[in-house]
Order: C-alpha cells, then structure tokens, then sequence
C-alpha cells in the first residue's frame, strides 16, 4: 500500500502564537513519522524556498507509534519517540480551537490545512486593550450599590460597589491610589455579564 502523507499547520496559542508546519508520513503499519518545523508568524507562505534561509527556525522529527483517544473522552495517550505521553482534552470551541493540558501546562491549539493558513494569515493580530482605568464585574449578577460617586478620589482597597451573585454579595474594591472616578457605567439593580464595565477612571497624567 502507498504510504499516506499528510500537511498540517498548528497554532500553539491560537493563530497569533507559534506557528509549526507538521509534514507526517503514515506507514503500513500505522505508525507516524512526522517533520516539524517552526514557521515565522504570518509568513503567508508554507514554501521554504520563497522566504529568507533564516525566516525558518529550527526542525526536528518525531516518531508518533501508538495514540489512544476517543472524542467522548477527556484524556489522551500518544508514544512519541518511544515516551508515553499524556495529556487532557479539554474540548473544541466553534473556531477550532482545542484547550489542552499535558505536564500541568494549558495550551490552546489549532490545527489548520496549509491553505487555511495562507488565509488567516492576512488578518491583523488584534492590539492588547489597556484596562488599567476600568473596573469591571468579576462575574454575572446583579449590581446592588455604587459606594463612590463620578469625581470622587479613591484609595487603595476602598469600596467602589456591590455585586450580588448566586446570593451573595461580592465587594469590588478599588486597584489604585489615587484615582479620580470619571463615570459610573452601571445601573444599580441592573443585571450584569461577566467583564461588564462599572466604573471607568479618568486617566492618570504623567509625572
């Protein structure tokens, strides 16, 4: 029987993480050999001969002799190189992405086909948002009381509101010194998301 051989491109950390292109190789008796090689971010190409000798980073190979796994199951076993390996499957989200843990290490990852990659790899990696002026609720629930008002100075610690959830009461308290309270973004008595902003902080002038 012909050898099937198959290309992958996986995501360590999602499609803005580590990029690897996994050439693999199954055999007649249903080992795997595989080729890795660590790609540079969005090189919008998977031809080693159409970017610059150093853009690619170092490959290795790797011998994959026995996997055991079944979707309905939260956990994995793989023999790569000879060592049995480990590792939980947390599950799948609706982009692909799959949550998983080996050696007490999380690690999003997504396997895509190589022209899947070409595509993402026009999308702009999003700006990390600054949220060092906003306090938000730590979960859903309900907003019962605001203990500041809009222009108050806070301190470390102090009180800024309430948020009830699975009735208890959960006390937010304020992660500056310092800080002038520029709005009040809830409604008491309102219900609230996870992450939903309550309080904004005006911004800080430099020193």
């Amino acid at each position: 029987e012909e050898e099937e051989e198959e290309e992958v491109v996986v995501c360590m950390g999602g499609i803005f993480g580590d990029i690897y292109r996994v050439s693999s190789k199954t055999h007649d008796d249903g080992s795997v050999t595989a080729n890795v090689t660590k790609m540079p971010k969005n090189s919008g190409s998977l031809d080693a001969g159409s970017e610059p000798e150093e853009a690619e980073e170092e490959s290795h190979a790797i011998a994959l002799s026995s996997l055991d796994y079944e979707p309905v199951d939260n956990f994995a076993k793989v023999v790569i190189s000879g060592e049995i390996r480990a590792l939980q499957v947390h599950g799948e989200d609706e982009t692909g992405m799959l949550k998983l843990t080996m050696y007490g290490s999380d690690e999003d990852v997504l396997v895509m086909s190589p022209g899947e990659y070409q595509l993402a790899c026009h999308m702009n990696e999003p700006k990390p948002k600054d949220l060092g002026n906003f306090v938000m609720s730590p979960m859903p629930g309900t907003l019962i009381s605001y203990g500041v008002q809009e222009g108050d100075i806070v301190e470390m610690g102090q009180e800024l509101c309430v948020v009830e959830a699975m009735k208890m009461q959960n006390v937010i308290r304020s992660h500056k010194a310092g800080a002038k309270v520029g709005k009040l973004h809830g409604v008491v008595g309102a219900s609230l998301r996870a992450d939903e902003v309550l309080i904004e902080f005006e911004q800080m002038e430099s020193a």
